[in-house]
C-alpha cells in the first residue's frame, strides 16, 4: 500500500479510507460526487486534514488489492462493500473496473457471490429509491 499521509496514518480508519479512494480511481477518473462522498466520509470520521492534504491524498492511486488486505473485520468488510457499491453506482456509471475490483474484495474476503449479489440489488434499489 502507498504511505499513508500523517494525517491518516494513525487513524484506524486508514486502510478503509484507502480502499475508498481505490474505488473512486477504478474507473480511472475521480468524478465530483466521488470527491463529495470521500470528503463527507473523512468529516464524518473526523479527521482533520488541510485542504491541500486532502487534496494531495485524492490525487494517490491507492493499489486495491493491497489497501484491502488489513481489513479482517466482517462488519467492516460488508459496510466497505455497501459504501464501495454506493460509490461505484453513484454515478450513474458501474464501470465494469469498479465491478471487478469489489468482486475481487468479496472474494478475498471470503464472501459468498450470492450475499455479494443480493447486496447489489439492495444499493440499486436504495439509489432508484433517492432519485424518485
Amino acid at each position: 500500500m502507498s504511505a499513508l499521509p500523517d494525517w491518516l496514518a494513525d487513524s484506524e480508519h486508514g486502510p478503509f479510507l484507502q480502499c475508498i479512494l481505490a474505488v473512486a480511481w477504478a474507473d480511472s477518473t475521480l468524478e465530483q460526487s466521488e470527491l463529495d462522498m470521500i470528503a463527507e466520509l473523512v468529516e464524518e470520521l473526523e479527521l482533520t486534514p488541510t485542504p491541500e492534504q486532502l487534496s494531495a491524498w485524492l490525487q494517490t492511486k491507492p493499489d486495491p488489492n493491497k489497501a484491502a488486505e488489513p481489513i479482517d473485520d466482517y462488519f467492516t468488510q460488508i459496510f466497505l462493500l455497501r459504501q464501495a457499491l454506493m460509490m461505484a453506482a453513484g454515478d450513474g456509471q458501474y464501470a465494469q473496473s469498479e465491478k471487478t475490483l469489489i468482486e475481487n474484495w468479496a472474494k478475498l474476503w471470503e464472501f459468498d457471490m450470492d450475499e455479494l449479489l443480493d447486496l447489489m440489488e439492495e444499493i440499486q434499489e436504495s439509489i432508484l429509491e433517492a432519485g424518485e
